[in-house]
């Protein structure tokens, strides 16, 4: 008897999704996510594309108006790590471009986010950037950018409705034990973090 062949996202597989931005078009910005799906059957790659960009959607519709307009959408590289399996790639749907004009900050500079578990020592670490540098008053980032880091962190840790019964929930993923932890709740750094960026011309 043939074994039923696993479809390319089953029940309570997790996806590694890495969200290409780019700044000034020629530095990457890349963040990774890693979503743990609920839904009543498998599904094929296509099928879950458009969940994902909703899903990005959902997160960064909270950062727009705070990245600074020479950050734009670049591409969404996926890859099914519960079979161990790489998807392919797919473009921001809506494609976007931050809303604050004027000058910005270095493209390193970033507002640090975590999404607490209840696993001690166990976070979910996202690094939000580019902002503007009037976001930056006496070495502290403002409550707007504040405030828009811990919504966008706020949604990544919630349970997403999809489509009917179909669930997506960024988590804590740990590649060595394949084992995951949910967020219970988000806090974001006054203190601007950095990250290092691919140097100019090293990009997508």
């Amino acid at each position: 008897m043939l074994e039923e062949a696993m479809a390319d996202v089953d029940p309570g597989d997790v996806l590694r999704v890495g969200a290409g931005l780019s700044f000034q078009g020629v530095y990457d910005v890349v963040n990774v996510f890693h979503i743990l799906t609920d839904m009543p059957s498998g599904r094929s790659w296509t099928q879950v594309t458009g969940f994902i960009q909703d899903w990005l959607e959902e997160v960064y519709d909270n950062l727009k108006a705070t990245l600074n307009d020479t950050m734009g959408t670049n591409a969404v590289s996926v890859a099914n790590v519960t079979q161990d399996t790489t998807l392919g790639a797919i473009a921001w749907s809506p494609t976007w471009a931050g809303a604050e004009t004027g000058e910005c900050t270095a493209p390193g500079v970033c507002c640090f986010s975590w999404g607490r578990t209840y696993k001690p020592r166990v976070q979910l670490r996202k690094y939000w950037g580019v902002f503007g540098d009037t976001n930056v008053v006496n070495g502290i980032w403002t409550s707007a950018v504040q405030s828009a880091c811990d919504a966008a962190m706020g949604d990544v840790i919630a349970e997403q409705l999809m489509a009917t019964d179909i669930y997506f929930t960024g988590v804590a993923y740990n590649r060595a034990l394949a084992t995951y932890e949910k967020g219970v709740s988000v806090a974001s750094a006054a203190e601007p973090a950095y990250q290092r960026r691919r140097k100019r011309g090293r990009g997508s």
